[in-house]
């Protein structure tokens, strides 16, 4: 038997034609739980390699994504959560300009606090 982030990758296959070849925009709630790391790399590698006006949201709890290789710094963005009022703030990446290109190690500054959007702030 294939392991489950396999059979989910196939599920999920359909999604990914539609975006690339059809334009279209799909939401993946932590995409961790439907592909396992490698897959997920590999469509992700996939999706940015072909000239498409698709777009595939996702969001995930997995700091490897915070990869400057695959992603660019406006596509990374994290959600802070006020823990007086409860308003949630988005925000871009690409708002903290000592993250250059050549970092390779972007979760490093994440997990220091640096970026904000954790639970320990």
């Amino acid at each position: 038997m294939d392991s489950s982030g396999v059979y989910e990758f196939f599920l999920w296959a359909i999604h990914i034609y539609e975006v690339v070849y059809l334009n279209k925009i799909i939401i993946a709630d932590e995409m961790d739980k439907v592909l396992n790391p490698v897959l997920s790399d590999r469509v992700m590698a996939f999706l940015n390699a072909k000239n498409h006006a698709g777009q595939f949201i996702f969001t995930s709890h997995n700091v490897l994504h915070l990869d400057l290789k695959n992603y660019m710094k406006e596509q990374i963005f994290f959600v802070t959560k006020d823990s007086e009022t409860l308003e949630s703030e988005l925000y871009s990446l690409a708002d903290f300009p000592e993250v250059r290109y050549e970092t390779t190690k972007v979760y490093e500054f994440y997990m220091k606090g640096i970026l904000g959007g954790t639970a320990i702030e």
